[in-house]
């Protein structure tokens, strides 16, 4: 008696723990995918979660709504020990004194194997922001073809109240610039005068909706505050590597563009030398919180990745070594699954 007994409390707590993981996978799901502009796909009968896909279609009035993602609705299981590693590395910088947070945002192109460490936590993009910059003036070139051939003049100074740490090459005053060209100087070296002219000469309304196409909120074009999560940020670098937002040829020169950043202070310190990287760094903060970003699509052969990773702290140079170490870790893992 007393043994049946035990074993119907048993069953009852083990389906009242299985509920609790299914709330709390659910939860997660929800906030990193934004679920509620995907459509959920029923799960497999034959599989022992009940996770399900999620598929994120364009939003227009055409009569074809493209795919632009297809969501696992769970992180994958055996990616946990690699998060377990992250998230220690994490926990290691932050006891001494590197980070005050970071976030990490990992998903595997060859079977859409994903986790997020730190998913509810927002960062000041910086530079980030270059990139959605760049992807809507390819889709202004779409609409306009030719219109990356227009030239413009930097005829005036740029003041802001922000200083850039990192710098690279920059465009000169007075001299005349494509769009192609200055867009190559925004991503592959940074440059914020070439971004300014950019901003100056872009259409707004095609900007803000980039970012609602992709399921994000709109920025406010009033201000250059726009907290953004690792997870969220990765759908602009996927849709890059899947063409789904842009056509071939526009995500091909994007691709290119962000291949050929000079920036190698991050996420590159943690692959092998010639490895293909597709990749965008951002920094931004004061001095008390500085900040310090990159996401990269990374070429590994067989098996291609997307990596963000977000920091908070008070060292750049420290914080880029950690972005490195996260990155050697992560290639490490997922080189191996390749050649098993």
């Amino acid at each position: 008696m007393r043994s049946a007994l035990t074993k119907k409390v048993s069953l009852f707590y083990l389906i009242l723990f299985a509920t609790f993981c299914s709330v709390v996978s659910v939860l997660i799901t929800e906030r990193v995918l934004g679920k509620s502009s995907y459509e959920r796909v029923s799960p497999d009968p034959n599989q022992s979660n009940n996770c399900g896909f999620y598929i994120k279609r364009l939003d227009s009035d055409s009569l074809v709504k493209p795919i632009l993602f297809v969501e696992n609705g769970c992180e994958a299981e055996n990616l946990q020990i690699l998060k377990s590693d992250i998230s220690n590395i994490i926990s290691a910088h932050t006891a001494d004194g590197t980070l005050t947070s970071s976030s990490v945002y990992l998903r595997s192109f060859l079977n859409s194997d994903w986790i997020c460490i730190n998913d509810s936590e927002s960062y000041l993009p910086g530079s980030l922001l270059k990139v959605p910059i760049l992807v809507t003036y390819l889709k202004m070139n779409e609409n306009n073809p030719g219109f990356l051939d227009r030239k413009i003049t930097y005829s005036h100074l740029y003041k802001t109240d922000t200083k850039a740490n990192i710098l690279s090459k920059s465009i000169r005053f007075g001299q005349q610039y494509s769009i192609r060209e200055l867009l190559r100087y925004m991503i592959e070296f940074s440059d914020n005068n070439a971004t300014y002219m950019l901003n100056e000469n872009i259409d707004s309304k095609v900007f803000r909706k980039v970012f609602s196409d992709l399921g994000l909120a709109a920025p406010d074009t009033k201000t250059s505050v726009y907290p953004i999560n690792a997870a969220d940020y990765s759908k602009f670098m996927r849709a890059l590597f899947n063409a789904s937002y842009l056509g071939m040829e526009e995500s091909e020169f994007a691709i290119e563009l962000l291949s050929k950043s000079d920036f190698k202070g991050g996420i590159l310190q943690g692959v092998p030398s010639g490895l293909r990287v597709a990749h965008k760094f951002g920094e931004a903060g004061n001095i008390q919180d500085q900040q310090l970003h990159e996401s990269a699509i990374v070429y590994l052969k067989g098996a291609p990745y997307v990596l963000t990773i977000m920091t908070k702290g008070k060292d750049l140079a420290r914080q880029g070594k950690v972005l490195g170490e996260i990155s050697a870790r992560v290639y490490q893992a997922l080189s191996a699954k390749a050649k098993s």
